[in-house]
């Protein structure tokens, strides 16, 4: 690959990534168009992802630290229920009366995000409760993400011809098109565990060159009444956990 070759494809990756317009679709079209191949090397692939992923960490670095937050929250609630539960149970074994231990602070809902969680710090920031639901969310997501791209990978990288990718790009405007442009949900416990792996489903079928990612994923949450910012967010922080293991 030259460097004018290779200096093209990252303008291209870098403008069509953060647009729902398939930045893979258009690296195929352009490569083939200029006559560089038909096809995309996975070594192209890698390295314009791997771009891409420096870029996402940089403008969604407070995102970024209020997951680790949230993570480190979850993981702390964790831990003292089941040191919680541990004590309990050594009562029980010594039978030894005891009050009865409040639970409040330690229920299932506030260990994994529930609909109780407190939305926002004083200072408009995402608290750690929501920070770590949505933490479990992009994680939950990821799942079916992983295994259809890494069963059915093969089988879409043969669909990236010139005109299958052409068709796919076309699918992918009719769907950005009709899509509602915000919704209701603003907050991250409005948003179901069903609901993080359905978006986390399309976004696996996103690996054929031609559907957008972003544009399938922000459009799913926005027909599920996702407010557009929201979406948005749970979108590209789904996008680093899955580019972060295409890196690797």
């Amino acid at each position: 690959m030259s460097n004018l070759e290779a200096l093209l494809l990252g303008i291209v990756q870098g403008i069509s990534e953060f647009l729902p317009i398939s930045s893979s679709g258009h690296l195929v079209l352009v490569r083939y168009h200029l006559g560089w191949g038909a096809s995309l090397p996975l070594y192209v692939g890698i390295a314009t992802n791997t771009g891409t992923l420096i870029a996402v960490l940089i403008a969604l670095w407070q995102d970024v630290l209020h997951a680790f937050q949230g993570l480190g929250y979850g993981h702390s609630k964790l831990y003292q229920r089941q040191q919680q539960i541990t004590l309990d149970s050594q009562r029980l074994d010594a039978q030894v009366p005891s009050v009865q231990v409040d639970m409040s602070s330690a229920t299932n809902t506030d260990v994994v995000g529930g609909d109780n969680i407190n939305q926002s710090d004083t200072d408009g920031k995402p608290s750690k409760q929501e920070s770590w639901r949505l933490v479990l969310l992009v994680l939950l997501g990821s799942l079916p993400t992983a295994l259809i791209g890494l069963g059915l990978e093969p089988f879409f990288e043969r669909l990236g011809t010139p005109v299958l990718t052409s068709l796919a790009l076309i699918l992918t405007g009719v769907v950005v098109w009709f899509v509602p442009k915000t919704g209701t949900k603003t907050h991250v416990a409005d948003i179901s565990w069903w609901d993080a792996l359905l978006v986390g489903t399309v976004q696996g079928l996103a690996v054929m060159p031609g559907i957008s990612r972003a544009g399938v994923t922000i459009a799913y949450l926005l027909w599920r009444g996702v407010d557009s910012t929201l979406a948005a967010r749970v979108s590209f922080l789904m996008y680093l956990v899955v580019s972060f293991g295409v890196t690797l």
